[in-house]
């Protein structure tokens, strides 16, 4: 009986620690935000014609909008990381816009392996930015 209760509180332990460890951890980013946050820039850009920095600056611009911690204290770790996910989102827009445009000079319909391509590498880094 010693020896279970013995186990049961190491146990009890060791997830407690993990808990403590991974706690502040999920705490550093809101994946969900940044990912609204970069959809919103996306849906905004107006497309290829707006600046890769003016569509970064847009994801600052959502956090300050859409959270108060984030327009009172813009280098709150939550807020740069969370922000970091809605650049990277954008950035990912924006090579496969301009990856696109080039493809599409010789391959109009986007029928050939270089073009789709362009799509693979998007989901790839879109993918990455949000993990």
């Amino acid at each position: 009986m010693a020896k279970q209760f013995r186990i049961w509180a190491l146990l009890v332990c060791a997830l407690v620690s993990i808990a403590i460890l991974i706690g502040p951890a999920a705490a550093q980013v809101s994946k969900a935000d940044g990912k609204e946050w970069g959809d919103e820039c996306i849906r905004t850009s107006g497309g290829p014609s707006r600046s890769l920095s003016e569509n970064q600056r847009c994801c600052q611009e959502q956090a300050e909008k859409k959270n108060k911690a984030c327009k009172d204290d813009p280098s709150n770790v939550v807020c740069v990381n969370t922000v970091k996910i809605c650049k990277e989102m954008v950035k990912c827009d924006d090579t496969l816009n301009k990856c696109k445009i080039k493809a599409m000079e010789t391959d109009k319909d986007c029928s050939k392996d270089t073009c789709k391509q362009c799509t693979a590498d998007y989901k790839s880094c879109h993918d990455s930015a949000l993990n």
